[in-house]
């Protein structure tokens, strides 16, 4: 990548000095560690009524069913989503990436047990993906674990094509707050959802107007709140659509 980047992270529970380009590197290498060992959201055999979690919905309800759409999910973990995606949307090609293989390597078994020939799992951390205009990128939950947040936001701008749509589920600060006073007394459906919540090496979190700075020359529209707020850190949806036919970076 050969850019050396300082950043800022925001986020409702920690504040962090600038980070060098040394400490970016720490940070990536324990966010990969993470993900080897909590493969998430784990181990499936039925994804059937996937498609009624409400962020699923609104993905679906931007791709129409005769599509032929290239369509980008950056960070698909294990592939519940992308699978069902892809199954529901038989036209459109899915590339799905996550640094994490054993995760990948649980949608990769799925799709070949179901037959899915639309669906390519890829095993890749988001920064070096370099395939540009995907008519259609979504990214559920990974923009904040991200420690190179201004890369992070170029690649996402890079991967979308202009008349195409970016949608990204991100925590929200005031519920991440919460969920860090209370989690530990709460029960959790599962062990690799509570590490991921709670044990987490590098999480910010996002307002709806700190997206509108990041993503200048973009509208920033909060399409829906995700349930469960303290189980998920307040996930919100937002759908993130260039303002004209034009790139400018």
């Amino acid at each position: 990548m050969g850019i050396q980047h300082t950043v800022f992270f925001e986020s409702g529970l920690h504040e962090h000095n600038q980070k060098t380009s040394h400490g970016i590197t720490t940070l990536v290498s324990e966010v990969e560690h993470f993900y080897q060992n909590n493969r998430f959201p784990g181990e499936y055999d039925d994804i059937e009524g996937v498609e009624h979690n409400p962020f699923v919905k609104s993905i679906l309800d931007n791709i129409p069913k005769d599509a032929k759409w290239s369509v980008l999910d950056a960070g698909c973990g294990s592939g519940m989503i992308a699978n069902r995606i892809a199954e529901l949307r038989p036209n459109i090609r899915i590339d799905a990436i996550d640094i994490s293989q054993p995760s990948l390597d649980i949608g990769e078994k799925y799709a070949m047990a179901h037959h899915l020939d639309n669906i390519n799992f890829r095993n890749y951390d988001l920064l070096d993906w370099q395939h540009e205009d995907h008519d259609f990128v979504y990214s559920m939950g990974v923009l904040h674990h991200i420690p190179n947040e201004s890369l992070a936001i170029e690649k996402y701008k890079y991967f979308t094509a202009n008349w195409g749509k970016l949608m990204l589920a991100v925590y929200n600060p005031y519920w991440k707050f919460a969920q860090k006073i209370v989690g530990r007394f709460i029960s959790w459906p599962n062990e690799t959802l509570r590490e991921d919540q709670m044990d987490h090496p590098f999480e910010r979190s996002y307002t709806q107007k700190q997206l509108t700075k990041l993503f200048q020359d973009y509208t920033v529209t909060k399409v829906v709140q995700g349930k469960d707020n303290l189980r998920n850190g307040g996930l919100t949806l937002y759908d993130i659509k260039y303002n004209t036919n034009k790139k400018v970076w």
